[in-house]
């Protein structure tokens, strides 16, 4: 039966994992060696004897005692995975004979298996012990699977079929034979089920089914319960093999049809609970409170008072000024501008320029995704058609080409080449709505080209046949990599080509060749023919160019051909294939549409700028006008006239309205240039291949981890609670199907709903409310920019990354955890605003003036008018784009920094900031507001606000310090003495009750995304806090507070300046440093050692989060440690991959190593930069750097001791800390004295002072000159012992070094320079400027004089008789 676990199960899973844990301590570590001759092992019977050989004489050769040699691991996984098996299979004639018996096989089989495993078997790796489950398992379970799988065959076979239908039982056999769900579930759980009767040994635990006990059975009774176990194997196989194919169906049914219905209901009702019960309530009465809006108005004024106060004109006109400009201060407020942009979502461009620029590149991103999506359906349908038929299909050879065939009709049909009925029935809604998608856009692009040259000649065949102009595809254009090597009979062919066009020049060519190179005549006619196709090639790849126009240059110039090229179908066959030809639907569609949608575009998109910038005064018709307009003097050549439209990117044959304007020179550049800041550095060869390296291992981490993929969804479900956007004006369930269905169900659905479906994909494209995550966008440009260069290196890792199968659907996933809460809020917000408006124009251009600062553009890019729905939508996306992440509006920095070895997704943290000062400024605009409706969305929008930058996370805090008893404080205390350095301002809670020492975390910090804009300001009140518990000058305290690598400034920029996850781990090699602390190696290993030490390091870091996911499931599941001695806890991984919260295991034992440790450092390390024995300070100079390594050596035995006392608060046994502190013998007296909290002075040497006043009378005598010099200026011993005295009577670290306490009036220290002693100005060295005094010298607490001795207490206990009299000659 099913177990449910109790009580007795967990305390048997504590008492095995104590067990575990143990032999874990007594076990040394091994590592994994590579010994290529142990392979040999493996080569047949004579290499397997050879190694034997070897090993008889050496045992050692191949694997140490503290050596795991990777071959031989290899061979005892598979030893041990199949000596299981055989055993499994033995056990059941075992029990047979046993039970009818009553003899003892079973035990002697258990016996004499474990002493031959003992010698031969037991691999010590997680990779042998998965390799001895798959020996074990995988044999038995595939023969099992693959025979269920092909039982309808059997029916072939006579009367097996009746056979096994009496034996399965008639539903049985139907489950298995039978193509359906119900088939696959039949075959896994039958499959799996034979597979754990064959396989399982009695030895293997069970998942869900409770074992017989075997223990003390012998004879009948270990027989009868070793049967039973064996069905039980049976039941628990049945089980978990029949949960496969139901999960997987499950998990794609979900998708499509919203698995998290239930989930989303839970949360959706609390949400609509929250929304009427508070936010709803108090935003409607904030509203109508008539102060709060003049408030608002009054503050957001004052930076417009204060501006027209200096005399400076508005901040929105100077971007509109010129470098140029005769007026001083409007050159000076440009230049200030100019470096703003590179800050700004929109740079250099006005709101409305912006706007223009937004629109035309949505409406390219829509059509494409339009285009991709149809193309995606029309060929999972031909598929599903062609594989529809069983006898095609299992034959495994007409299959493809039945569906090429069905996408060939389709191709036809577009073209106008065969009618509707010729393609296949599930295929012709797709065809129709493709061919119409296709002919508007010709049509479109067809309105827009002029009527002249080659321009007229392309529209006259558009006009007589639409439908069949087609483009040819070439992979020259679409594949940045392609290229043909010389030796292919392609390139071969082609140089035949070329040799026979007609060349008047020819034979001079011929002859120079000849003379440069020595070749014979014929070979110098191949090679300039050679030369020329390479020539061919390489223009072919010119950027920014219509392909048309290319392969029409390529025609002229180098094929003499007089022929013009309107498709690309009129080049000779020969060259047609040199460049790639491309025949299939998708390619074909994709090259027409994508070219003249983009030159459509492009056309109306600088049309409509024209027309703005004129308005705005910034272009001008002539060039008198643009110097009168922008104040910029004749002289200087300064203002620049816009080229042909031929020479715009982007525009192919059109002509736009931009040609011929003038304007200044930044201006018509920025209009004429497409690159980014570091595009040209992504593209050298070295650098782009750290690029590729900095892409691969944050794509592994993200896109590629299940648990960053479930907390990207989950954690932007902020963004929406940002603003909030609670109630029931959207739905999370549809979007979340709208997303799994534009995903997972290309061509699934029927078309009706596969149209609904793009008409939603397409608006929310149009008006940027979908496609914008930031990581995956982030990624995506990354390897774009790489891919510029054409070079093939790591190229194939960047192609293989943004366009493979599942990586391709991985990416989308990530890309549609984002996606859901953007449709979500898009959808909201059009709710709203339609509440808002109610249908009047009017208002939502009113809208457009007070929130969104800009102008409401009446027509579209095509002239179009535009009406109240479009102003709805604009506006909804308006709304996502500046209050959410958008990848399309990061700013110029940040996209250069992208590509350099810094920072991880730096676009993130540079939107969260962004979208968190928009959020406040439309929150106050709408307040302000003269209409309640909007007032009541700005007072909703403050309490969203607050409550992700800490509202929730303050909840969340004072719940569980209520549940685990552990306080804000304990946890404050731990962040700061005991926590690793990247967690001191983190949002951590613990979530378990400490007990000895052990209890789990969560850092919040991984899963609000808002951490960037709250953990600077955590930053701040850390440094308060601590500078109230442990007071310091104030100076020092701003000067921390400003550069100390855990303050809010370092915060702030760390996510823009960090190492990147792969660089980082490369540092961490370099330094032999771990991030959380440790060596990767010791400085003892051998040169071997370090390698394997560092190279494992460097894998395990960077591996993707599915391996690493993965591996904690397994270990998890077997409740086993890690090599490395880790356990992990199977309910927090799942936590983790269900929600995206992952509880981190903390046990303090592990961190008190570290922490005591660190005593031993304090010695060297307090005064390692100190110039304490150099021979030109001073007395009073000595004095003072002594203080200063007392001050660091306080400083850190404070820390440590306050992180012992962190760790007693939180469960951690007195008795072990002080344990630990007897271990290292070198530190125990001052460990113990520390945890005590007394402080232990740094000693100085006196060895280094003796050599200091030997050298200075070297010095002297060499130079001449009478050693005449005051030992006690260069060596104050009675100075630096009273400092030692002082801070042994001022111990206690709970307080402030004491020579920083401060008093007022500020007392004189004791110690003093002797002003009658001769200074250390007459040795051998240059003059130091004037020593300014320590910032505090304060001895109000001075050790007190014994009137009868002459001598402080410490000074009687501690000097000798003649050190005493020395130090009462010198007082007195």
């Amino acid at each position: 039966m099913v177990g449910i676990p109790k009580e007795e199960d967990f305390k048997l899973l504590l008492e095995n994992q104590k067990i575990l844990e143990k032999k874990k301590e007594k076990q040394p570590k091994k590592d994994v060696v590579f010994n290529p001759l142990s392979f040999m092992r493996f080569a047949g019977p004579s290499g397997f004897g050879v190694t034997k050989s070897i090993e008889l004489q050496d045992p050692d050769r191949f694997e140490k005692e503290d050596e795991i040699d990777f071959a031989k691991e290899i061979e005892r996984a598979g030893i041990d995975g199949g000596v299981k098996l055989v055993k499994s299979i033995l056990e059941i004639p075992a029990s047979l004979i046993d039970g009818a018996a009553n003899t003892n096989l079973n035990r002697k089989l258990d016996s004499a298996t474990k002493a031959f495993l003992t010698e031969h078997g037991n691999p010590e790796t997680l990779a042998g012990e998965l390799g001895s489950l798959f020996v074990q398992y995988g044999v038995p379970g595939f023969g099992t699977y693959k025979l269920l799988n092909n039982a309808y065959r059997l029916k072939r076979v006579r009367n097996l079929d009746k056979f096994l239908a009496t034996t399965l039982g008639p539903k049985t056999y139907k489950l298995v034979s039978q193509g359906s769900l119900a088939r696959r579930v039949g075959q896994g759980a039958l499959s799996l089920s034979a597979a754990e009767v064959i396989a399982s040994d009695a030895d293997k635990p069970t998942l869900v089914v409770d074992k017989v006990s075997e223990e003390g059975l012998e004879g009948r009774d270990l027989a009868v319960a070793r049967l039973t176990n064996k069905i039980r194997f049976a039941q628990d196989g049945a089980i978990v093999g029949g949960v496969f194919p139901i999960a997987g169906k499950f998990l794609k049914l979900g998708f499509r049809f919203g698995i998290y219905k239930p989930t989303s209901f839970t949360v959706g009702v609390a949400a609509k609970a929250a929304n009427i019960a508070v936010v709803k309530p108090l935003s409607f009465a904030a509203a109508r409170l008539p102060f709060l809006p003049d408030a608002v108005k009054a503050v957001s004024s004052v930076p417009g008072k204060i501006r027209q106060a200096s005399g400076l004109p508005p901040f929105k006109d100077w971007r509109m000024y010129s470098v140029d400009d005769a007026s001083s201060l409007r050159r000076q407020l440009k230049r200030v501008d100019n470096f703003l942009s590179y800050l700004r979502s929109i740079g250099k461009q006005s709101p409305e320029q912006a706007n223009v620029a937004f629109r035309g590149e949505k409406e390219i991103r829509k059509q494409a995704r339009v285009f991709e999506k149809l193309l995606d359906s029309v060929e999972k349908r031909a598929y599903n058609l062609a594989q529809a038929n069983q006898k095609l299909y299992n034959t495994k050879t007409t299959s493809p080409a039945s569906m090429d065939k069905y996408l060939d009709d389709v191709l036809s049909y577009i073209k106008g080449q065969k009618p509707i009925n010729y393609v296949q029935e599930p295929l012709r809604g797709v065809a129709k709505e493709l061919a119409k998608q296709v002919d508007t856009t010709k049509e479109q692009f067809k309105k827009l080209l002029p009527g002249e040259k080659a321009a007229g000649t392309i529209k006259q065949i558009l006009t007589d046949n639409l439908k069949g102009y087609m483009r040819k595809s070439f992979a020259v254009f679409t594949n940045p990599s392609y290229s043909v090597s010389r030796n292919s009979q392609v390139f071969k062919d082609a140089v035949e080509f070329i040799k026979k066009i007609k060349d008047p020049d020819a034979s001079k060519r011929i002859t120079a060749k000849v003379r440069e190179t020595g070749m014979n005549a014929k070979q110098a006619a191949n090679e300039i023919a050679a030369e020329n196709i390479e020539s061919i090639l390489r223009y072919a790849k010119t950027d920014n160019k219509d392909p048309i126009q290319i392969l029409t240059s390529i025609s002229k110039r180098k094929l003499n051909m007089d022929k013009f090229i309107a498709t690309g179908e009129e080049l000779p066959d020969v060259i047609r294939k040199l460049l790639g030809e491309e025949n299939n639907l998708r390619n074909t569609i994709l090259q027409t549409v994508s070219i003249l949608k983009t030159q459509s575009t492009n056309k109306a998109m600088f049309d409509r700028l024209a027309e703005v910038l004129i308005r705005q005064k910034q272009l001008f018709k002539t060039r008198q006008q643009a110097e009168r307009g922008l104040n910029i003097p004749r002289e200087g050549g300064k203002i620049r006239r816009i080229p042909l439209s031929a020479e715009i990117p982007g525009v192919g044959l059109m002509k736009t309205k931009l040609s011929g304007l003038y304007g200044p020179a930044d201006r018509v550049n920025q209009i004429l240039t497409l690159k980014g800041p570091l595009d040209t550095l992504a593209q050298m060869p070295v650098y782009k291949n750290f690029l590729q390296a900095k892409v691969a291992t944050q794509y592994g981490k993200t896109v590629l981890s299940p648990a960053t993929q479930t907390r990207n969804f989950s954690s932007a479900s902020f963004f929406v609670l940002n603003r909030g956007l609670l109630g029931g004006r959207s739905s999370v369930t549809e979007a979340i199907k709208m997303v799994a269905d534009d995903i997972f169900a290309a061509g699934k659905n029927t078309f009706d709903a596969e149209k609904k479906l793009l008409d939603s994909i397409g608006e929310g494209i149009k008006y940027g409310a979908l496609d914008e995550n930031i990581v995956a966008a982030e990624l995506s440009a990354v390897l774009r920019s790489i891919r510029k260069g054409a070079i093939k290196d790591t190229d194939q890792l960047t192609s293989f990354l943004e366009g493979k199968g599942l990586l391709k659907t991985a990416s989308r996933i990530y890309a549609g955890g984002d996606n859901v809460w953007k449709w979500y809020a898009y959808n909201w917000y059009k709710s709203f605003l339609d509440d808002y408006a109610k249908k009047d124009l009017g208002k939502m251009k009113k809208w457009f003036d007070e929130v969104a600062g800009q102008k409401w553009d009446p027509k579209n890019l095509f002239d179009k008018t535009r009406g109240y729905d479009e102003a709805v939508k604009e506006a909804a996306g308006w709304y996502v784009r500046n209050t959410m992440p958008t990848y399309s509006l990061v700013p110029r920095i940040i996209q250069a920094i992208r590509t350099l070895p810094l920072g991880n997704f730096v676009s993130f943290p540079a939107e969260m900031i962004r979208t968190s000062m928009n959020t406040l400024k439309v929150n106050a605009r709408e307040i302000a507001s003269n209409d309640p409706i909007l007032r009541e969305m700005g007072y909703r929008g403050i309490m969203g606000q607050f409550t992700v930058l800490g509202g929730a996370s303050m909840a969340v805090k004072g719940i569980y310090s209520a549940f685990t008893g552990v306080s804000q404080d304990i946890m404050n205390a731990y962040k700061d003495y005991v926590a690793p350095e990247f967690q001191k301002n983190s949002d951590l809670i613990a979530i378990t009750k400490p007990k000895d020492g052990v209890f789990k975390v969560v850092d919040l910090s991984t899963f609000f995304p808002y951490d960037v804009i709250t953990r600077p300001i955590e930053a701040v009140f850390n440094k308060i806090r601590k500078q109230s518990e442990t007071p310091q000058s104030m100076g020092r305290f701003v000067t921390d507070l400003m550069f100390d690598r855990n303050g809010p400034l370092a915060e702030f920029l760390s996510p823009f300046v960090n190492k990147t996850i792969f660089y980082e781990t490369l540092s961490e090699v370099l330094n032999n440093k771990k991030k959380e602390g440790g060596q990767i190696y010791s400085e003892l290993d051998g040169d071997y050692e370090k390698y394997y030490k560092s190279l494992y390091h460097i894998l395990n870091t960077i591996e993707p989060g599915l391996l690493t996911t993965g591996r904690q499931i397994y270990y998890g599941f077997r409740e086993k440690l890690t090599p490395k001695g880790q356990s992990y806890d199977l309910e927090d991984v799942i936590l983790g991959l269900g929600t995206g919260i992952k509880p981190q295991r903390i046990d303090l034992k592990r961190s008190l190593d570290f922490i005591i440790g660190d005593l031993g450092k304090i010695r060297t390390e307090a005064p390692k930069t100190s110039p304490l024995y150099n021979k030109n300070l001073t007395k009073k100079e000595i004095i003072e750097e002594y203080i200063k390594i007392q001050r660091n050596a306080w400083n850190e035995q404070q820390r440590i001791y306050k992180a012992l006392q962190t760790m007693k608060d939180l469960s951690l046994d007195e008795f072990q800390i002080i344990g630990e502190i007897n271990k290292r013998k070198t530190n125990k007296k001052m460990g113990k004295r520390v945890f005590e909290g007394i402080f232990v002075p740094i000693n100085f040497s006196r060895p280094r002072f003796k050599s200091k006043i030997e050298d200075v009378e070297n010095d002297l005598s060499r130079r001449g000159r009478t050693s005449n010099i005051n030992r006690d200026d260069l060596y104050p011993i009675y100075e630096l012992k009273d400092v030692q005295f002082f801070l042994k009577d001022n111990s206690d670290l709970n307080g402030v070094f004491p020579y920083d306490i401060t008093t007022d009036p500020e007392p004189t220290s004791e110690i003093q320079s002797d002003t009658q002693t001769q200074q250390v100005s007459e040795l051998p060295v240059a003059p130091l400027p004037e020593t300014p005094t320590p910032a505090v010298n304060v001895v109000s607490t001075a050790p007190k004089i014994n009137p009868n001795t002459g001598l402080t207490t410490n000074e009687t206990a501690l000097l000798s008789p003649d050190e005493q009299a020395i130090r009462l000659r010198q007082r007195t």
